[in-house]
């Protein structure tokens, strides 16, 4: 700022615009009149130079002008004329920056009147240039090419801004003391000299100039290590190149944060930790000059801190080995597997992990024991990841000894083995001498194990053995003489069912030199020779009478029993009969007699509709069914017992293999001539022949209806009808007894019959008035087809019942326990009734009439011997 100027002030009378001056006396005095004045004209009041200013003005005519004041320092001529009215002259300022006064006057002494004209001006006197500096940026500091030139100045004035050897650079104003201005340095890189100036209005100049050094080239910064991409853990060391005197900023999101190293002899280096979060990292090397320049160079890495997964699978954990060890597991394709472990010694292998697995076998280190085998990866980031297991190396065979029997002992199929062995293991008997192998685990170190011969006599070599978990295997045999044959004993005489009151002479065939040991029913005697191949010996039957079985025996020395047994009678049993089971499931024919007449059509339908319930009876039996009608008319339907076709299927027989044989069944019973036949006149016989029907169908078992009785199967009649055997002429009726001895003539053995009915039951007066309304007439009570029925065993229901599920499910179960039983050739009292399997069965049996049912049938092979009184 410029020094403080001095302020004067003066105190004058000007008299401007004034022609005349009227000068007043006191009273009594005399007035004087002067005309004329003077007046500074220029320059403007306060206007400010550096060393004087060159006053003008106007002034009367004649009169002097003499210039003087307390600024007036010089003045080329004090005393001036007036010339024209006018004045001019250079007055130099008296010494001392400030205000300086100036005055023009005029003597108007008129007369001696002592009047004056005079006016005065203020002038600044300013020799201090304006203060002006630059302060930014720093003198000889570097710059970029966009530079800000700031600086203190004077305000009210401008600031010249010019760059040497270039020119003006532009005007600013001087704000509050400071100006600021942007500038783009020209030219190249290098010394710049800026010069920043301010004139005032006396003259005086100010400057300032300051030099900066040009630079637009950005230090060289690169990042040279790792290589782009490269896999790290946690973190990475960062090395690269740099320019030197400049700090190295790292930076990025893939850093946990800044960090700034020094740049030395042109490199840098530094550790870096990653940010959080596996994936591509990027970390950014920058360095920034004086001059603000700034280079940069950027490289992505990978974080990886997920190790490897490699597991062993194979063998598990702890598995006992006494040789090479078989190692298999997972690991990550494309990356080594390095195996080590106690089990390989002080060294390692390497291998290849190929589609995601490994493989090796090793024969592990010796002494026995716990060895261990770690596999382990680790990838490019330097992440491991391992995984061990445990395996017990075990070289030594287990001690197994056999200690009894003694060698070359003697048994007939098998032999019970004692010894010493190796607890916790099995021991397994086996070998060349028995018949298969036997495994019993070591208990307290010792086993007992009974071994099956093998087939044939002679000498039998013996083998017990104990395996480890490594497969170490102990081993100790020991040889056996096996006597396996059983002496050959039989009765010959007399024939089974032979009565006698008391005893008989029992006489068969056995082995030299064994005794025949006599048992069962017997009380004497308990013991006979064998001379010759032969035995006879008188017995006595113990007991009541009744059935008694004999029983002979021989025992050799390696104690095989052979035996033969034969039932007898004592006293009054008077029946016997024996069977020999040759089939598996029993087999029966079922016989199907539909009633075909006019009534019948819904009886019929649910007859057909409920087959599944008779099916459901038969679980187990062998079954198929042919269906004929009650009509044996020589009208157009009259087939008399020739099998109908089925309907919605091939052939006559029904059967498990045909295709819906439900509803087959019920299209075929369903007759179509009965369905509508009142109102077109051409109705079925109504003189139904159920049993008639049902013998003419066995006449034509090779004809009609060939293939429909089987050899070794049973029949099964079922009828439904609403009336009786011919009703409408009963004398001429085939009666029960007829079509029984029908079948007993063509079957006299080896063929069960039984006889179902679904009628009208004798007695049921409900059912026959019921039908009697529904047919119009034209029902009559099943008299005779129930006898028939009662006389083979069967059952019948009623055909009035509303769901035939209940009746058809009885019949068919007892189909099947008909079927399930053996046909006596006498009636028998039934308590009197005995029943021998051979070989014996757990099966029990009920008599129902001269059958024995039997509550499960016996198997194939089985001989069924049945002694009773009969009636």
């Amino acid at each position: 700022m410029k020094n403080q100027r001095l302020l004067v002030f003066y105190i004058s009378i000007y008299f401007t615009g004034c022609t005349q001056m009227d000068f007043a006396t006191q009273p009594g005095s005399e007035a004087l009149r002067v005309k004329g004045g003077i007046q500074i004209q220029s320059p403007a009041p306060m206007t400010v130079n550096k060393v004087g200013v060159l006053v003008e003005g106007s002034c009367t005519k004649g009169f002097k002008v003499e210039l003087s004041g307390v600024g007036n320092g010089s003045v080329s001529d004090s005393n001036l004329d007036c010339k024209d009215g006018l004045f001019s002259a250079n007055v130099k300022f008296s010494d001392g920056d400030g205000i300086k006064n100036i005055v023009a006057s005029q003597n108007m002494d008129v007369n001696g009147s002592g009047a004056w004209a005079q006016d005065n001006r203020d002038f600044l006197k300013d020799t201090l240039p304006p203060a002006v500096a630059i302060i930014t940026p720093v003198p000889n500091s570097e710059v970029m090419a966009n530079v800000t030139i700031g600086g203190r100045c004077e305000s009210g004035l401008n600031v010249s801004l010019s760059l040497t050897g270039l020119g003006s650079i532009g005007t600013v104003p001087c704000n509050a003391g400071v100006f600021s201005h942007p500038y783009v340095l020209p030219g190249v890189d290098g010394a710049k000299n800026i010069v920043a100036s301010q004139t005032d209005a006396a003259g005086n100049a100010g400057s300032d100039n300051k030099n900066f050094i040009k630079d637009t080239i950005a230090p060289a910064v690169a990042i040279t290590s790792p290589a782009p991409n490269s896999l790290s853990r946690n973190g990475v060391r960062v090395g690269g190149t740099c320019e030197a005197g400049y700090n190295v900023e790292l930076s990025g999101v893939g850093m946990m944060g800044t960090q700034t190293i020094q740049c030395t002899g042109g490199t840098f280096v530094t550790d870096v930790a990653y940010s959080n979060g596996d994936g591509a990292k990027k970390i950014i090397a920058s360095q920034s000059d004086r001059a603000g320049n700034r280079g940069s160079s950027n490289r992505d890495f990978i974080r990886d801190s997920i190790a490897p997964i490699v597991k062993i699978i194979s063998p598990a954990a702890g598995t006992a080995t006494r040789g090479i060890i078989s190692v298999s597991g997972n690991c990550e394709t494309g990356l080594s597997v390095v195996v080590s472990g106690s089990a390989l010694g002080a060294g390692t292998q390497t291998l290849t992990c190929s589609t995601g697995q490994f493989a090796f076998s090793l024969t592990p280190a010796t002494p026995d024991g716990t060895k261990q085998i770690i596999a382990a990866q680790t990838d490019a980031a330097g992440n491991v990841g391992s995984d061990s297991r445990s395996y017990n190396i075990d070289t030594t065979a287990p001690t197994v000894r056999i200690t009894g029997p003694a060698a070359d002992s003697t048994y007939s199929t098998s032999v019970t083995i004692v010894g010493t062995c190796e607890s916790g293991l099995n021991v397994v008997a086996g070998g060349s001498g028995a018949a298969g192998s036997v495994t019993e685990s070591c208990n307290s170190g010792s086993f007992s194990i009974t071994v099956n011969l093998s087939s044939g006599d002679g000498a039998k070599s013996i083998t017990v053995s104990q395996a480890d978990r490594a497969g170490n295997v102990g081993t100790d045999s020991r040889s056996f003489d096996r006597l396996s044959s059983t002496p050959v004993i039989k009765i010959s005489a007399p024939t089974a069912g032979t009565r006698d009151a008391n005893g008989l002479t029992l006489q068969g065939t056995c082995q030299v030199g064994l005794t025949v040991n006599i048992s069962g029913d017997v009380s004497s005697p308990a013991s006979t020779n064998c001379a010759s191949g032969t035995f006879s010996v008188a017995i006595v039957f113990a007991g009541a009478d009744g059935i008694k079985t004999v029983v002979v025996s021989q025992t050799n020395v390696v104690g095989n029993t052979g035996t033969d047994q034969r039932d007898f009678i004592k006293g009054v049993v008077n029946g016997y009969d024996v069977f020999n089971v040759t089939i598996g499931n029993p087999r029966v024919d079922i016989l199907f007699i539909d009633d075909n007449s006019s009534s019948m059509e819904k009886d019929q339908l649910k007859l057909g509709q409920k087959f599944s319930s008779f099916i459901s009876g038969l679980n187990g039996v062998d079954w198929q069914i042919g269906v004929t009608t009650t009509d044996c008319s020589a009208g157009t339907y009259g087939i008399c017992g020739s099998l109908l076709p089925l309907t919605g299927s091939s052939g006559k027989i029904l059967s498990p293999t045909t295709a819906n044989y439900e509803k087959v069944f019920l299209d075929t019973v369903y007759r179509p001539e009965t369905v509508g036949c009142q109102a077109r006149g051409d109705c079925p016989s109504s003189n139904e022949q159920p049993l008639f029907a049902s013998m003419t169908a066995m006449d034509k078992r090779a004809s009609d209806n060939a293939g429909f009785f089987r050899s070794e199967s049973d029949l099964a009649v079922i009828v439904l009808s609403d009336e009786d055997e011919k009703s409408n002429s009963p004398a001429s009726a085939t009666q029960a007894s007829t079509a029984q001895n029908h079948f007993k003539g063509i079957w006299p053995s080896g063929k069960k019959l039984s006889v179902y009915g679904i009628i009208i039951q004798p007695g049921d007066s409900a059912c026959l008035n019921a039908q009697i309304s529904d047919s119009g007439g034209f029902a009559f009570e099943g008299n005779i087809i129930n006898q028939w029925v009662n006389l083979t065993g069967g059952i019948s229901g009623s055909i009035c019942d509303g769901d035939y599920s209940s009746n058809l499910q009885n019949i068919g179960r007892q189909v099947r326990n008909i079927a399930d039983s053996v046909e006596l050739s006498k009636t028998p009292i039934p308590s009197t009734v005995r029943v021998v399997f051979t070989p014996s069965q757990a099966i029990t049996w009920t008599v129902q009439g001269n059958r024995v049912l039997f509550s499960a049938p016996p198997p194939v092979g089985t001989r069924i011997e049945v002694f009773y009184d009969s009636l």
